[in-house]
């Protein structure tokens, strides 16, 4: 998930944005809340995942809709990167700042996760594809070049869609000539072209060509509209009631998914970007023109569960990169204990959860939250000493 990255400051050379995108990032903390609680449904979503493997559903399947959660994520992705970076567009002098953040949101930490579970493979082969330790297989799995299976990580999977997306929208900020909206207008026809194509199949993950087509970077495409619809319209325009009740009907409209015939939770591919891309589009516009519109120093904002759910969002990258190994972990553990048998598999599975949160969490504050601080340093020092 990926999880798009954080709504972190921006870089001082990219700091010529549009007055609507000119507020500090905290005037988005609902767009950040959001953003960990699709961190936290993807973990209900694999830990289903897992029981359905061991042969002991969760809640009747009812949570294999949170599987949207990455749909979300690509949105809300496409989102920040444009509506932070409207003005750089065209402007070669900030793609530098622009790369370098990208690359250090994205890499440092999720090398760490990867070498962090690597050793496993060499020890237990069994527990993957079998070509885990082959050289080439880590390195493009590091890399997170286009490779024809997932990364050793799995969940690096929407990392190589992050990073195309982040290629492009580069190549839009170091191209100044007009002709670049040809070719990001012809991407944009070819993956909905595509998108359509695959109301007829179920979509397995594919490289190479593919990747650059895949019908999920169509909800980065909606990100970005969101972005230029958020900073181009006038914020009095519509009454607040409004994104109220757009927001309330975006988000209730996630679960009773589960409620809805089995068919229906076999979506085609294209149909479950239509339907939880569209959603996610609604939530992520009318959430941030309420953040947008509203007091900073309003009191709700102070409040313990707005700054839990806030933390959570922070630490959404942490959880998303670490949740499936440590659910393999726990879940392993917890079989072999018997503990499902005696404790009921609900119960173990939402400990299991419990507690890959709260690893997630630390791992942010121990490891994530130093290494970007880090290699920011590093980065922004070098960048004004040059």
């Amino acid at each position: 998930m990926t999880t798009p990255p954080a709504l972190d400051p921006v870089p001082p050379a990219a700091r010529a944005v549009p007055a609507a995108a000119a507020a500090p990032t905290d005037k988005l903390g609902s767009l950040q809340i959001f953003r960990g609680l699709a961190a936290f449904v993807v973990v209900v979503f694999h830990a289903t995942t897992v029981c359905d493997r061991l042969g002991r559903p969760l809640h009747d399947d009812y949570f294999l809709w949170a599987n949207a959660g990455v749909d979300f994520f690509f949105v809300l992705s496409g989102f920040i990167i444009c509506f932070f970076n409207l003005r750089s567009l065209g402007q070669p002098a900030h793609l530098l700042d622009y790369a370098g953040k990208r690359l250090i949101r994205i890499y440092p930490i999720y090398w760490i996760v990867t070498l962090l579970i690597l050793p496993a493979y060499f020890i237990a082969p069994h527990l993957g594809q079998g070509d885990e330790t082959h050289p080439g297989v880590i390195l493009q799995s590091l890399l997170l070049t286009p490779m024809s299976r997932t990364p050793i990580l799995v969940a690096g999977w929407t990392l190589r869609h992050e990073l195309l997306f982040y290629v492009v929208f580069g190549l839009l900020i170091a191209i100044r000539h007009p002709a670049k909206w040809l070719l990001a207008g012809g991407w944009v026809v070819a993956v909905a072209a595509n998108l359509a194509l695959s109301f007829n199949h179920p979509g397995y993950y594919r490289s190479g060509p593919t990747l650059l087509l895949w019908p999920q970077n169509f909800e980065f495409m909606l990100g970005c509209a969101a972005a230029v619809l958020v900073a181009k319209l006038p914020r009095a325009s519509v009454p607040r009631a409004a994104w109220v009740a757009a927001l309330t009907l975006g988000l209730l409209a996630f679960p009773p998914t589960g409620f809805l015939p089995a068919p229906f939770l076999d979506l085609k591919l294209g149909e479950h970007v239509a339907l939880f891309g569209t959603l996610s589009f609604v939530i992520v516009i009318a959430s941030s023109l309420l953040d947008l519109t509203c007091d900073p120093a309003d009191r709700w904002r102070r409040s313990a569960p707005y700054r839990g759910l806030f933390f959570l969002g922070d630490a959404s990258y942490s959880l998303y990169l670490i949740h499936g190994p440590s659910l393999s972990v726990l879940f392993k553990l917890a079989n072999r204990g018997g503990w499902l048998e005696r404790f009921g598999t609900a119960p173990v599975a939402w400990l299991c959860i419990a507690v890959t949160v709260v690893i997630g969490g630390a791992f942010h504050v121990i490891a994530e939250r130093p290494l970007l601080r880090v290699c920011r340093r590093a980065f922004f020092r070098r960048q004004a000493h040059s």
